[in-house]
């Protein structure tokens, strides 16, 4: 059985990356949970990941290069290529706002940033039936 990993960017319980404080405990939260979850079940079985922005109302320009670096390091680790990333936004201002301090660019085949988790769930799809046939 396929695993998806669903993070909510805003956990009540961990400051987020955005307006609740300083994200850097939720980031290394974040991380944390999905390096030990990779290590558990691998990335085979790993289906792919959906990070939920929408609850963000403000983003903290060092606490998004913190988590590129974090996502950086863990590429290089652990074979992250295997499943894809959706960021869910709630609005274009979002969109650019990762796109410039995560560097989450169009071209990049694995990760997409969508307005609904219905898009989230299509792309996961979408990555797996093209990668099937590569």
């Amino acid at each position: 059985q396929p695993f998806i990993s669903r993070f909510a960017v805003t956990c009540p319980q961990y400051a987020p990356i955005g307006d609740m404080g300083n994200g850097t405990l939720f980031i290394e939260v974040a991380y944390k949970w999905l390096g030990d979850l990779i290590v558990c079940i691998g990335t085979e079985r790993l289906y792919g990941e959906i990070f939920d922005f929408r609850d963000v109302r403000s983003f903290s320009t060092d606490n998004l290069i913190d988590a590129r670096k974090k996502s950086r390091k863990m590429n290089i680790m652990m074979n992250t290529q295997d499943f894809p990333v959706a960021m869910v936004v709630a609005n274009d201002m979002q969109e650019q706002i990762l796109r410039g301090p995560m560097r989450i660019m169009e071209e990049n085949p694995r990760k997409r940033i969508v307005h609904a988790t219905e898009d989230a769930l299509a792309f996961l799809d979408e990555w797996h039936n093209r990668s099937a046939r590569a």
